[in-house]
């Protein structure tokens, strides 16, 4: 019994072995595992190709912003390069074959023979040779405390752009703005020699790279006597160095201080009809412009102060009221003839003074005080002209229609029976 009992108990243990559910059972849980492990591995090879497509997408989308910031800038050159294109189209007129400027009827406003009778009076006609008076001190340049490796450099640079016409600029040039002695180096180079292509590009450099100040000593120093000198020589202005004038207009108060002022007190008919032409198309900011129409009212009386204190005002500005007390007082000392005593031995006033009063009255007539309109009153008792009095009398006397006439007004045109 003891033998049976051991076999069946060892057939028992057989049993449970051999058991085919039990084999089910144990291959069903070895499947899962595995199907654990393949999709454990297929999840991160998910993630893995998210992100890698991710990243694609990121760097195609970046390709693209770059290739359409590409065209955009490519767009922008080409807008500008047309843009450039059809204002020297639409200034072909303005300039003759050679390429100087050609005076218009419009903008030679100016009685050449007023202004060379006037010289004594309105210390006008003709120009100081500022280009002598600047260059004179180049000859000494060669005695300051240069390296001669400087000297050298900066002699070739001058040769350079003594025959210049377009490309890059040498290295040593390009560097001058950020330099302290760039008024010392330049003049090593001789300016007066350069080509109008080169002050074209130096222009540009220096009055983007420079403020105010240092911008206007270069237009005063070497831009306003290479203009003046091509003036005198041609009887015409270039026109690369008629841009120039306009690209220096970029710093407005280094403008107006380095070559407006300047030239105002010795003034030629030509250079006003140059640069007056380029003052009426260009825009200039209106605290700039009131700044240079009260600097100019402090200077003594001449030809080229009324000229361009008549264009400024033909601009229309809103200009504060200490502009306008400063020109009332401007014009007040034509008619006190014991403060003056050049304008008291002068029995007539050129027209260019009358018109440049009458453009004052006409756009600023409802600015004026009484006492003021009553001051210009009889100012023109004094110095009246048999044409243009009777213009300032009609805009000084005129007086701002009140609502209650300009109801009566409408009520007689609603009333009026039209055949």
């Amino acid at each position: 019994m003891v033998k049976e009992i051991s076999v069946k108990s060892s057939q028992k243990g057989k049993g449970t072995i051999n058991n085919p559910k039990n084999n089910i059972s144990q291959r069903h849980i070895q499947n899962k595992r595995k199907n654990a492990q393949t999709k454990s591995i297929y999840q991160k090879r998910g993630k893995f190709n998210s992100r890698f497509n991710n990243n694609n997408m990121n760097f195609k989308n970046y390709k693209k912003e770059k290739f359409l910031n590409k065209k955009q800038y490519q767009n922008k050159n080409l807008k500008k390069q047309e843009e450039e294109i059809e204002a020297l189209e639409n200034e072909r007129d303005l300039f003759d074959a050679e390429g100087f400027y050609k005076i218009k009827d419009e903008d030679n406003e100016i009685n050449e023979n007023e202004w060379e009778n006037e010289k004594s009076f309105l210390n006008n006609g003709q120009t100081i040779n500022l280009s002598d008076l600047l260059f004179q001190k180049m000859s000494n340049v060669e005695q300051k405390k240069f390296d001669p490796r400087i000297v050298d450099a900066y002699s070739i640079v001058g040769t350079i752009l003594s025959t210049y016409v377009s490309g890059k600029l040498p290295k040593a040039f390009n560097i001058l703005p950020s330099t302290e002695n760039w008024e010392e180096l330049i003049e090593l180079t001789k300016p007066e020699n350069w080509t109008p292509h080169a002050m074209y590009e130096a222009t540009i450099m220096f009055s983007s790279n420079f403020g105010s100040e240092l911008a206007e000593k270069f237009y005063f120093k070497i831009l306003l006597p290479a203009v003046r000198n091509n003036i005198k020589i041609h009887k015409k202005l270039n026109i690369h160095l008629y841009n120039c004038l306009k690209k220096a207009i970029f710093k407005p108060s280094a403008f107006f201080k380095g070559i407006i002022i300047p030239m105002s007190e010795n003034l030629t008919a030509k250079e006003a009809a140059i640069i007056g032409s380029i003052l009426k198309k260009c825009s200039i900011p209106v605290s700039h412009s009131s700044a240079c129409i009260m600097k100019l009212s402090t200077l003594k009386p001449g030809m080229g102060i009324l000229f361009f204190m008549k264009i400024l005002l033909l601009k229309k500005y809103a200009i504060p009221t200490k502009v306008k007390d400063s020109l009332v007082n401007y014009f007040c000392l034509f008619g006190d003839d014991n403060q003056n005593i050049t304008i008291k031995n002068q029995p007539n006033l050129p027209v260019l003074w009358h018109q440049t009063l009458l453009v004052f009255v006409q756009f600023y007539k409802f600015e004026l005080t009484e006492q003021e309109k009553e001051k210009i009153r009889n100012l023109i008792t004094k110095r009246n002209h048999h044409l243009i009095t009777e213009d300032i009398y009609r805009e000084l006397n005129y007086k701002v229609p009140q609502l209650g006439n300009l109801k009566n007004l409408n009520i007689t045109q609603t009333n009026m029976n039209v055949d």
